[in-house]
Protein backbone atom coordinates (compact mmCIF):
# COMPACT_ATOMS: atom_id res chain seq x y z
CA UNK A 1 0.00 0.00 0.00
CA UNK A 2 2.87 2.33 0.85
CA UNK A 3 4.33 2.01 -2.65
CA UNK A 4 0.92 2.75 -4.20
CA UNK A 5 0.58 5.89 -2.08
CA UNK A 6 4.09 7.02 -3.03
CA UNK A 7 3.44 6.34 -6.71
CA UNK A 8 0.17 8.29 -6.50
CA UNK A 9 2.04 11.21 -4.94
CA UNK A 10 4.58 11.22 -7.79
CA UNK A 11 1.79 11.12 -10.39
CA UNK A 12 -0.04 13.99 -8.70
CA UNK A 13 3.15 16.08 -8.70
CA UNK A 14 3.65 15.30 -12.38
CA UNK A 15 0.03 16.23 -13.14
CA UNK A 16 0.39 19.53 -11.25
CA UNK A 17 3.55 20.43 -13.19
CA UNK A 18 1.84 19.70 -16.52
CA UNK A 19 -1.33 21.55 -15.45
CA UNK A 20 0.62 24.63 -14.39
CA UNK A 21 2.49 24.74 -17.69
CA UNK A 22 -0.73 24.21 -19.65
CA UNK A 23 -2.28 27.06 -17.68
CA UNK A 24 0.59 29.38 -18.63
CA UNK A 25 0.33 28.40 -22.28
CA UNK A 26 -3.45 28.80 -22.35
CA UNK A 27 -3.10 32.22 -20.80
CA UNK A 28 -0.83 33.22 -23.68
CA UNK A 29 -2.91 31.64 -26.46
CA UNK A 30 -6.53 31.69 -25.28
CA UNK A 31 -6.79 34.20 -22.40
CA UNK A 32 -10.54 34.87 -22.73
CA UNK A 33 -11.33 31.16 -22.74
CA UNK A 34 -9.08 30.55 -19.75
CA UNK A 35 -10.87 33.33 -17.87
CA UNK A 36 -14.19 31.57 -18.52
CA UNK A 37 -12.99 28.03 -17.85
CA UNK A 38 -10.74 28.96 -14.90
CA UNK A 39 -9.36 25.45 -14.47
CA UNK A 40 -7.25 23.80 -17.16
CA UNK A 41 -6.92 20.63 -15.10
CA UNK A 42 -10.08 19.12 -16.49
CA UNK A 43 -10.25 16.29 -18.99
CA UNK A 44 -12.67 18.16 -21.25
CA UNK A 45 -10.28 21.12 -21.54
CA UNK A 46 -7.40 18.81 -22.47
CA UNK A 47 -9.65 17.23 -25.11
CA UNK A 48 -10.55 20.68 -26.37
CA UNK A 49 -6.86 21.61 -26.66
CA UNK A 50 -6.14 18.38 -28.51
CA UNK A 51 -8.80 19.32 -31.07
CA UNK A 52 -7.92 23.01 -31.23
CA UNK A 53 -4.45 23.77 -29.83
CA UNK A 54 -4.09 27.08 -31.71
CA UNK A 55 -6.29 30.17 -31.45
CA UNK A 56 -7.00 29.88 -35.18
CA UNK A 57 -8.22 26.28 -34.81
CA UNK A 58 -10.32 27.30 -31.80
CA UNK A 59 -11.94 30.06 -33.87
CA UNK A 60 -12.80 27.51 -36.57
CA UNK A 61 -14.58 25.10 -34.19
CA UNK A 62 -18.23 24.67 -35.03
CA UNK A 63 -21.10 24.83 -32.60
CA UNK A 64 -21.81 21.11 -33.09
CA UNK A 65 -18.15 20.15 -32.42
CA UNK A 66 -18.16 22.16 -29.23
CA UNK A 67 -21.54 20.77 -28.15
CA UNK A 68 -20.33 17.22 -28.75
CA UNK A 69 -17.19 17.82 -26.68
CA UNK A 70 -19.15 19.34 -23.78
CA UNK A 71 -21.72 16.55 -23.91
CA UNK A 72 -19.05 13.80 -23.96
CA UNK A 73 -17.54 15.25 -20.79
CA UNK A 74 -20.91 16.08 -19.17
CA UNK A 75 -20.14 19.79 -18.88
CA UNK A 76 -23.22 21.85 -17.98
CA UNK A 77 -21.56 24.86 -16.39
CA UNK A 78 -21.53 26.54 -19.80
CA UNK A 79 -22.72 25.63 -23.26
CA UNK A 80 -21.45 25.89 -26.82
CA UNK A 81 -23.43 29.08 -27.42
CA UNK A 82 -21.68 30.86 -24.56
CA UNK A 83 -18.21 29.62 -25.55
CA UNK A 84 -18.38 30.30 -29.28
CA UNK A 85 -18.19 34.11 -29.02
CA UNK A 86 -15.16 33.74 -26.75
CA UNK A 87 -13.46 31.45 -29.25
CA UNK A 88 -14.28 33.79 -32.11
CA UNK A 89 -12.43 36.71 -30.53
CA UNK A 90 -9.44 37.66 -32.57
CA UNK A 91 -6.32 37.75 -30.44
CA UNK A 92 -4.18 39.78 -32.78
CA UNK A 93 -6.36 41.79 -35.18
CA UNK A 94 -4.79 42.35 -38.58
CA UNK A 95 -2.24 39.56 -38.17
CA UNK A 96 -2.55 36.44 -40.29
CA UNK A 97 -3.50 33.36 -38.23
CA UNK A 98 -0.56 31.19 -37.32
CA UNK A 99 0.45 28.88 -34.54
CA UNK A 100 2.45 30.69 -31.87
CA UNK A 101 5.13 28.57 -30.16
CA UNK A 102 2.88 28.35 -27.07
CA UNK A 103 0.13 26.75 -29.14
CA UNK A 104 2.53 24.16 -30.53
CA UNK A 105 3.66 23.28 -27.01
CA UNK A 106 0.00 23.16 -25.92
CA UNK A 107 -0.72 20.59 -28.63
CA UNK A 108 2.06 18.43 -27.19
CA UNK A 109 1.18 18.93 -23.50
CA UNK A 110 -2.60 18.43 -23.59
CA UNK A 111 -2.47 14.69 -24.36
CA UNK A 112 0.36 14.20 -21.86
CA UNK A 113 -1.90 15.45 -19.08
CA UNK A 114 -4.41 12.66 -19.76
CA UNK A 115 -1.93 9.91 -18.82
CA UNK A 116 -1.28 10.84 -15.16
CA UNK A 117 -5.01 11.49 -14.73
CA UNK A 118 -5.94 7.97 -15.82
CA UNK A 119 -3.04 6.44 -13.90
CA UNK A 120 -4.12 8.22 -10.71
CA UNK A 121 -7.66 6.89 -11.17
CA UNK A 122 -6.33 3.35 -11.68
CA UNK A 123 -4.12 3.57 -8.59
CA UNK A 124 -6.97 4.92 -6.47
CA UNK A 125 -9.19 2.07 -7.66
CA UNK A 126 -6.48 -0.45 -6.71
CA UNK A 127 -6.07 1.20 -3.31
CA UNK A 128 -9.84 1.09 -2.72
CA UNK A 129 -9.91 -2.60 -3.62
CA UNK A 130 -7.01 -3.31 -1.29
CA UNK A 131 -8.70 -1.48 1.60
CA UNK A 132 -11.95 -3.34 0.89
CA UNK A 133 -10.13 -6.70 1.05
CA UNK A 134 -8.46 -5.67 4.33
CA UNK A 135 -11.81 -4.65 5.82
CA UNK A 136 -13.41 -7.93 4.76
CA UNK A 137 -10.51 -9.91 6.22
CA UNK A 138 -10.73 -7.92 9.47
CA UNK A 139 -14.49 -8.48 9.72
CA UNK A 140 -14.02 -12.18 9.05
CA UNK A 141 -11.29 -12.40 11.71
CA UNK A 142 -13.52 -10.58 14.23
CA UNK A 143 -16.53 -12.78 13.48
CA UNK A 144 -14.37 -15.93 13.75
CA UNK A 145 -12.98 -14.81 17.12
CA UNK A 146 -16.45 -14.02 18.54
CA UNK A 147 -17.86 -17.36 17.39
CA UNK A 148 -15.03 -19.19 19.15
CA UNK A 149 -16.04 -17.74 22.53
Amino acid sequence: MRSLVQCRGRLIRQKVILSNRLNELSEACLPALLETVQDVDQSWFSSFLEQAPTPYQAQKMTRSELQKLLKEHRIRRFDADSLLPILRQQLFPGIAPMAPPEAIETAVLAPQLQLPRSQIKDLERQMDEMIERWCQALLKTNSDSTSDE
